[in-house]
């Protein structure tokens, strides 16, 4: 009963009618099926949609783009090269074969195997665990593809309400420059966050502090959806930091947006990371509209071949 209470005083709203904690807590019994007498066989049987184990797969991966199509094959090229038994590695080949003959060709080409056409007996044997008529054959899909599945954006389509920035800098780094990057993606809705050598406080060039929670030694550049790095005096020790370097070419490797100010442009050249579309300087006409710009894109997903660089 005190559990009911905590749960009633945790959910506000549960003291309304038809709510089981209120109803339980004034002795009442809830919802109940209404009494009608019938002339049926009572079964427990799952319907036939449980024995189609490949539509909803090959619906996601046919809306995929290109780029996120290989990507999908880089994923799990390299999580099917960790499994040492190539038995799994075959069985896993038939059951991608079922989704798409492609995608098992080329993940069966970077594990140098050729998938086989059907499932092998034992997993037709747990697959009949799940549904015992499986495999049976599926009704026709209402769409082949959707672009709701696609992380990829039209052009001029888009937002970077909620998204994550990195804003990577130093002691030294220059306030102005800070905050003109700042005050733009802020009013798009978009979250900084100052990321420094070490917590705690970092000086301004001009004078004055600013309080810093994460460093580059803590933090994961892909919790991040783009990243940004200020002008001012920070530029000569994040030169000289690996684990700055580190966290741009991660970025870099992962398709996301760039930004360096005009100072800061040098960085890039230490690091594998090749001027494209998404990497913008302050050198261009207007560097917190391109990288708001490129940043409602999601991704440079033309980055996706060419990103293979060393982090």
């Amino acid at each position: 009963m005190d559990v009911l209470k905590g749960a009633v005083s945790y959910f506000p709203n549960s003291k309304a009618a038809g709510c089981p904690y209120h109803a339980m807590l004034n002795g009442e019994t809830g919802f109940q099926s209404h009494r009608q007498p019938i002339d049926a066989k009572k079964v427990r049987e799952r319907s036939d949609s449980f024995a189609d184990h490949f539509t909803q797969a090959r619906l996601f991966f046919n809306s995929q783009s290109p780029e996120e199509q290989d990507h999908i094959v880089s994923a799990l090229s390299f999580e099917l090269s960790k499994v040492s038994d190539v038995d799994i590695r075959k069985r896993e080949l038939a059951i991608l074969n079922q989704i798409d003959k492609t995608l098992a060709k080329k993940v069966g080409d970077n594990l140098g195997l050729v998938p086989a056409a059907e499932l092998d007996p034992m997993t037709v044997k747990f697959a009949r665990y799940n549904h015992p008529r499986y495999p049976i054959k599926p009704p026709k899909p209402e769409i082949k593809k959707s672009e709701a599945l696609s992380m990829k954006v039209k052009p001029g389509g888009g937002t970077i309400n909620s998204r994550k920035v990195a804003f990577l800098m130093d002691d030294g780094v220059s306030q102005a420059s800070v905050d003109r990057m700042k005050r733009t993606l802020e009013k798009e809705g978009a979250q900084v966050v100052p990321i420094a050598s070490h917590v705690g406080k970092i000086t301004f060039k001009e004078g004055g502090e600013m309080n810093i929670q994460h460093s580059y030694l803590t933090e994961a550049s892909v919790c991040y959806d783009a990243f940004y790095t200020p002008d001012g005096d920070s530029v000569e020790s994040l030169a000289k930091n690996a684990d700055y370097l580190q966290f741009i070419n991660e970025g870099y490797r992962h398709c996301k947006a760039l930004a360096f100010a005009r100072g800061a442009e040098e960085l890039a050249k230490r690091s594998f990371i090749e001027k494209d579309q998404g990497v913008i300087f302050e050198s261009s006409d207007n560097l917190t509209g391109d990288f708001v710009d490129v940043m409602k894109r999601h991704r440079v997903w033309e980055r996706e071949k060419p990103r293979k660089a060393p982090s």
